[in-house]
């Protein structure tokens, strides 16, 4: 009697752990099937809003917008520095992936960035930006994923931003690595220099700074309050003493820029 009881107490063991890990196993295809979901909704979601950024996007005008910038002090301040050579950091808007945390979602790739890279950089542009810096030697360079300012690499200095949006004149320099590696570079200039331009670094990485103005522009839609067409620009400057940042948020309406808040 007592072997009976003892095989019904193991059997009725056994058919409450099966119920447990049967429902341990429905609970974790539950979670995947949630996290799938998720994960599609989320991608959707990405989507759908970046197609409506890019579509907004065919109605901006930024060849307006270089005259707002312009008249910011801090741009006059680059104008009348003595520092002549501006280097100029330009954000390509190579799409970055954007994946939902802790979770193996499938990436969705913005495409706002680079398309917003593709109208505000466009030749003309780069012209009146040029034109404004007239007395300034001005080397742009392409980084990409949001990369702030940083002293001069030779890495990044190519004639492919200049050759692509056929800008010319563009003159040839020498980049000298603190360790004497050399590179050549690309840029503007209204006069043709009389000399071959050398850029170096010395080993304690200080030459560069002193010799260059340097200057970085981040744009992207965003959301304020109440308001519609909003975009955030994001403005770094390193005047050869001190690095300078500043966000400005700028609404478009009436093919006109209007700024509606500026943060130091």
């Amino acid at each position: 009697m007592k072997i009976y009881f003892s095989i019904l107490m193991i059997f009725s063991f056994l058919c409450l752990l099966a119920q447990e890990i049967d429902s341990s196993s429905t609970n974790d295809i539950t979670e995947i099937v949630r996290t799938q979901e998720d994960c599609k909704k989320h991608f959707e979601k990405k989507k759908k809003r970046d197609e409506e950024e890019i579509e907004k996007l065919k109605n901006i005008n930024f060849e307006n917008f270089f005259p707002k910038l312009f008249e910011l002090q801090e741009f006059k301040n680059i104008k009348s520095n003595k520092i002549k050579i501006l280097y100029l950091y330009i954000e390509d808007g190579i799409p970055i992936a954007n994946n939902v945390k802790n979770y193996n979602c499938i990436e969705y790739y913005n495409q706002i960035s680079f398309s917003i890279y593709q109208k505000l950089w466009n030749k003309e542009n780069y012209k009146r930006f040029q034109k404004f810096f007239k007395n300034k030697i001005i080397i742009p360079s392409i980084y990409s994923n949001g990369i702030r300012i940083k002293e001069v690499n030779g890495n990044l200095i190519s004639a492919d931003y200049l050759t692509e949006n056929d800008i010319k004149p563009i003159y040839e320099g020498l980049y000298i690595d603190s360790e004497n590696n050399k590179k050549k570079f690309y840029y503007t200039s209204d006069k043709k220099p009389k000399k071959e331009l050398e850029l170096y670094l010395d080993k304690k990485e200080t030459q560069s700074k002193k010799s260059l103005i340097i200057y970085a522009l981040n744009v992207f839609p965003t959301s304020y309050m109440d308001f519609s067409n909003v975009y955030f620009f994001e403005l770094e400057l390193y005047n050869g003493e001190k690095r300078i940042r500043k966000e400005l948020f700028y609404q478009y309406v009436n093919n006109q820029w209007k700024l509606i808040e500026t943060k130091n």
